[in-house]
């Protein structure tokens, strides 16, 4: 039965305003008087709760210790048997601000992680501005998981949200459009970094087309003619796009990017969260190849991390054998790789900056036309692309 209770909270949990260590710990305050955690059970795991609140250990440890110093929980036995609840709260914190008016974020931060958590630091900082909670519920990169999460936002008619921003799980042939567009009727729908084939309504994201441009350019200037394209995950648009616009700008320039140097493979990501098994796979195809290209472009950062270390075990040297460009200005998988990826960079604070501007706009105008936002990255040269002239 906890079991029960706690995959259902594992997928959203409330950030009003405030340090994200007492966030949590007011949070589960909330639960326990709730009921949902109750008095006598044992709190889930920091590990558990790691994975459901996608927040450091440090974070979790040092709300439990602030519920522990309030006789809230206590250490039951050993440390791995966790805390026991032993009380309900007095209430909540004086120095959180917990607002009427909420926004849901839907996205698979369980994945590739990197640009969800930045765009939840980013909204966080903005809505706490304006006052507004932040609500984040986890769809796993799975349709079904983000329809169940719809269903429960339809049936609780939730009206009070200020809006949906949803990262969604697939662009294209999404099964829960008929679900997005009867909550698009009643809610302001915001899809974010991904937009979905057939869905009308409101988008904010970046120029991906013109990310996979640049980097075709930045590669041919340096003399780079026979180049593959490698991704992952290719059911959302941010991947997508980015190969349009590579093959395109590549195209236009009389050269080709034939069948064979694009690899892809969609399960990935889906089922395991892994740099080393997404190199291993898209690595072994490209090697099998009988010529190497002289250039790759990864659709993500994480990609380009994993065949780097695979390229690595196989004695093959980036970027003296093979250059490498890709996209996110993942911090995490650049300091794993002690070394500078050749990248683009996402501009949080100004997609934060769009939602509430949108927001703002729809509040005072009841029928305000959809809006397409597509905003430019930074790109950030490395040391993963070599010059071949």
């Amino acid at each position: 039965m906890l079991q029960t209770r706690y995959e259902i909270r594992y997928y959203s949990i409330t950030m009003p305003y405030g340090s994200k260590l007492q966030i949590l710990a007011e949070s589960l305050k909330k639960e326990i008087l709730s009921g949902e955690l109750p008095v006598g059970s044992i709190m889930p795991s920091i590990q558990k709760m790691q994975d459901m609140y996608n927040l450091s250990r440090n974070t979790i440890v040092g709300a439990l210790k602030i519920l522990n110093k309030e006789n809230i929980i206590t250490r039951e036995g050993a440390a791995r048997q966790g805390y026991r609840i032993i009380a309900q709260p007095n209430g909540f914190s004086s120095d959180l601000n917990f607002s009427n008016q909420s926004i849901n974020f839907l996205l698979p931060f369980n994945y590739w992680n990197y640009v969800g958590s930045q765009l939840i630091n980013s909204f966080e900082k903005g809505f706490s501005r304006k006052h507004i909670n932040l609500i984040f519920s986890n769809h796993r990169n799975s349709t079904t998981d983000e329809k169940k999460i719809l269903e429960r936002i339809l049936s609780r008619n939730e009206q009070k949200l200020k809006g949906i921003l949803l990262m969604s799980s697939s662009s294209f042939d999404n099964p829960n459009i008929e679900l997005l567009q009867k909550i698009n009727t009643y809610q302001s729908l915001i899809l974010i970094d991904r937009y979905i084939e057939g869905l009308d309504c409101h988008y904010i994201g970046i120029n991906n087309r013109r990310i996979g441009n640049d980097a075709a350019h930045y590669l041919m200037e340096r003399g780079h003619k026979d180049m593959a394209f490698l991704s992952g995950f290719s059911r959302v648009s941010t991947i997508s796009d980015r190969l349009h616009g590579f093959r395109q700008a590549i195209e236009k320039h009389g050269l080709l990017l034939p069948p064979h140097r694009i690899i892809q493979e969609t399960s990935l990501f889906e089922t395991f969260d892994s740099c080393t098994h997404s190199g291993e796979f898209l690595g072994d195809t490209l090697l099998n190849q009988s010529k190497l290209p002289t250039a790759i472009f990864c659709g993500s950062d994480k990609t380009a991390a994993g065949l780097i270390r695979y390229l690595k075990s196989k004695s093959i040297r980036v970027p003296e054998d093979i250059s490498i460009i890709s996209c996110d200005d993942d911090i995490i998988q650049q300091n794993s790789l002690n070394r500078k990826l050749t990248t683009f960079a996402y501009p949080y604070p100004e997609i934060t900056n769009e939602i509430l501007h949108l927001l703002d706009n729809i509040d005072i105008e009841e029928k305000f036309p959809i809006r397409t936002i597509e905003l430019n990255t930074e790109f950030i040269p490395g040391e993963t692309v070599m010059n071949i002239n």
